[in-house]
């Protein structure tokens, strides 16, 4: 469960913290009563990637419910994936319609390009085997465009699809 607060731009009120979307619209009813209509939504607590993807998402006021409704509670491989595409340029719609087609890989990059090879090349002859540089394919894939690093051991391996 992340909680987030929304910070009024009037200095002189408090914001409030908030859980779910009841209380946040509980609290901006207390704030419109107050003639304060506009916040800032800040992430307090939560997962690491939960606040990664708080940011990727740009969420705000007027995207406080997609946050809540879409965003909150989602597994870190989900939330990867997401955080990927907002921060290539989709919008939030786009993402949540194709943030399944990125596909992530947790290794080294030599084992990304060996798993690649292996699952796509039929019979690779025993005595080619010790022979093939698996560090400078990897290396090669990367410069091409073909796997990006996303963190140490965290790649996705369909980049161009993207």
């Amino acid at each position: 469960m992340t909680t987030l607060f929304a910070q009024s731009y009037l200095y002189s009120d408090t914001g409030f913290y908030f859980e779910s979307v009841e209380e946040f619209e509980s609290g901006i009813k207390r704030l419109n009563a107050k003639g304060i209509e506009e916040v800032e939504i800040q992430f307090i607590d939560g997962e690491q990637y939960e606040a990664k993807l708080f940011s990727a998402a740009a969420i705000s006021q007027s995207t406080v419910h997609d946050w809540f409704e879409h965003l909150n509670d989602l597994s870190e491989y989900t939330a990867t994936q997401m955080i990927y595409l907002l921060e290539l340029g989709y919008t939030l719609q786009e993402t949540l319609e194709k943030h399944e087609d990125v596909q992530l890989y947790f290794g080294s990059a030599s084992d990304c390009a060996q798993e690649l090879i292996e699952d796509t090349t039929s019979d690779i002859p025993e005595f080619l085997v010790n022979y093939i540089d698996y560090r400078a394919i990897a290396h090669d894939m990367t410069l091409n465009g073909e796997i990006t690093e996303l963190s140490h051991d965290l790649y996705v391996i369909n980049a161009l699809e993207f």
